[in-house]
């Protein structure tokens, strides 16, 4: 698994350094991958990672009720620490002229380098998330790392916007960008230290069903959204969702 993990974990860089690279340059039809990335976090958080989580598992009603509790409890931690502690994203409207130039300047130094910290963390959180799928089978491990590599482009497109809200310098911007696509690998290679118990790894699976939901409805979704309605965006979510149900049905094969 180490080799494999370490593979993984270097496409989970490119993957954000890629994102953040382009966000530098190009920012028109960058919600039609947000809309894609989370139709892969949702169909993977919920016929991926919650079965797996409610099959290893004791098969105790109190220990399955513990995945459930796990999952409300993560969701509202990503809820409370981004939006109260980090505010790792805040969406502004400046276009649509409901925002004041002093509330948009005052979110921007809100949201700049708490925020692109904020990401750090969130894609060392997304590393450990490969790891333990991958200690939960062979099978689940490559599904996951997939939807952390999707999303992670998304993280670096992010974590450059958010640092540029608050200076031009683009030495910044790419410093944040470079510990963001850093930090999945730490946070991947820290699991080949440390083994989970099945009881514990259900709890851990079960954790990151509630940080991918909260990510995908929190930030990817409304992203998707911005601008104008469109169905084609619509489309490209829902061949997200697709791509992960039929993906996980031809490995269980």
């Amino acid at each position: 698994m180490g080799w494999t993990l370490i593979a993984v974990s270097g496409l989970t860089f490119a993957s954000t350094f890629l994102g953040g690279t382009l966000a530098l340059r190009v920012t028109g039809s960058l919600r039609y991958f947000f809309a894609f990335s989370a139709g892969t976090l949702l169909a993977i958080a919920l016929t991926d990672l919650l079965p797996e989580a409610i099959a290893a598992s004791p098969e105790t009603p109190g220990a399955r009720l513990a995945v459930c509790y796990v999952i409300l409890a993560s969701f509202v931690l990503f809820h409370v620490v981004e939006r109260y502690v980090l505010v790792h994203h805040v969406h502004t409207h400046e276009a649509d002229g409901r925002a004041t130039p002093a509330h948009v300047h005052d979110q921007s130094h809100t949201v700049g380098g708490l925020g692109a910290s904020g990401l750090v963390l969130h894609s060392l959180l997304d590393g450990v998330a490969i790891g333990a799928a991958f200690q939960a089978s062979s099978q689940i491990g490559p599904v996951v790392a997939l939807a952390v590599i999707a999303h992670d482009f998304a993280d670096g497109v992010n974590t450059v916007t958010l640092t540029r809200r608050v200076t031009p310098s683009r030495r910044r911007a790419l410093g944040f960008l470079l510990a963001d696509a850093a930090a999945p690998v730490v946070g991947a290679l820290v699991t080949l230290l440390v083994h989970l118990s099945e009881r514990w790894l259900a709890l851990a699976l079960a954790f990151f069903v509630g940080h991918f939901l909260y990510i995908g409805a929190s930030d990817l979704i409304p992203e998707m959204h911005r601008g104008e309605r469109s169905w084609s965006v619509v489309v490209v979510h829902l061949v997200g969702v697709i791509a992960i149900v039929v993906l996980t049905q031809l490995i269980t094969l």
